[in-house]
């Protein structure tokens, strides 16, 4: 996910030593800026509305390299919705897809079965507004069954759900307030990226829920697994 900042590797390897030194047991000196805490400054925790992630087919997933206009994007808040788990070796478009699924489908769905039984009422209705589909005639016994497949349905339905899919987000009254690394931890000032980085645990802890969007490289970055077993 926080899978890995582009941190200076002095803070890295101090980190790493204190925690080797407190597994073993060996009595160390305190080290307060290298310590990560569970609480975050009321001023850092920032979160960032799912449908700006979204924008542009997920640019902003596209790289790990943050800019000032990525922060300013996020906003601060007192809670967070979910909490977003990744790793920067996972690309671009398997982040969009699957956050796509996971916010949209849904309202996708719904979407698409409305429109398709509006165009099919089209169809039906006396006034002719669309041209009719085929027609099948099913024998039972005696009795005809006259069974229409709605060929507009199938023309508009598919763009439809794709367009909901993607872009349903955006058009949404109310935000979902989701924690990703880039946006909501500030890249370009160390001092403000070294406060978040060690308060990943208050982002943890003001978040409704963990969202991990899992791959085979995921288990093999240090902040994942650090973010899951925190949670």
């Amino acid at each position: 996910g926080s899978a890995e900042f582009p941190i200076d590797g002095a803070w890295t390897a101090g980190h790493s030593s204190d925690v080797a030194r407190s597994v073993t047991g060996t009595a160390t000196e305190k080290r307060p800026s290298s310590r990560l805490v569970t609480n975050v400054n009321s001023m850092l925790l920032r979160a960032v509305d799912v449908s700006i992630l979204l924008q542009g087919f997920g640019s902003v997933m596209a790289s790990s390299t943050g800019r000032d206009i990525d922060y300013s994007q996020s906003q601060t808040v007192q809670n967070i919705d979910d909490f977003i788990s990744h790793s920067w070796q996972t690309g671009r478009w398997s982040k969009f897809v699957v956050m796509c699924q996971l916010y949209n489908v849904r309202a996708a769905l719904v979407v698409s079965w409305l429109i398709a039984l509006a165009v099919f009422a089209l169809e039906l209705s006396a006034l002719s507004l669309l041209p009719s589909s085929a027609q099948f005639v099913i024998w039972h016994g005696n009795e005809a069954y006259i069974v229409h497949r709605s060929f507009w349905s199938m023309l508009v339905c598919p763009p439809v759900f794709l367009i909901s899919a993607a872009f349903w987000r955006g058009i949404r009254s109310r935000p979902r307030m989701v924690f990703f690394d880039k946006v909501c931890i500030h890249q370009t000032d160390l001092s403000l990226k070294k406060a978040g980085i060690r308060g990943l645990a208050g982002f943890l802890k003001q978040s409704e829920r963990l969202v991990v969007l899992w791959t085979p490289s995921y288990f093999t970055r240090l902040w994942c697994t650090y973010e899951l077993a925190t949670w």
